[in-house]
């Protein structure tokens, strides 16, 4: 997981990383896993592993996995793709690539 932007990431920042069940288009995703790894001073890329229980994959729904970078409640990345895993052909892994969130006016 990174980010294209040249920005040193603050040292207090969190990355979450979570496995989604994107299924249903009239309902909201159900988190199936997530990781949260606090940066302490390291930099993107970040490495990541979602461990879920196979009994809970039904190969006939839809998985993607969602990252943001977080500074305390402030959204600083996202991804605006979807990556999808797991199920229909798509593979176990995703290289997510973060998009820089502009900052609120104050």
């Amino acid at each position: 997981m990174a980010y294209r932007q040249r920005i040193a990431l603050d040292p207090s920042a969190e990355v979450v990383v979570q496995l989604l069940d994107v299924s249903r288009m009239d309902a909201p995703s159900v988190t199936l896993a997530e990781q949260r790894i606090k940066a302490n001073g390291r930099q993107p890329p970040f490495a990541y592993e979602l461990q879920v229980d196979a009994a809970r994959i039904d190969p006939r729904m839809r998985y993607a996995v969602s990252a943001r970078i977080l500074r305390g409640e402030q959204l600083l990345f996202i991804n605006d793709t979807q990556y999808p895993v797991l199920t229909q052909g798509s593979g176990t892994t995703a290289s997510l690539v973060l998009v820089r969130v502009a900052p609120s006016p104050r």
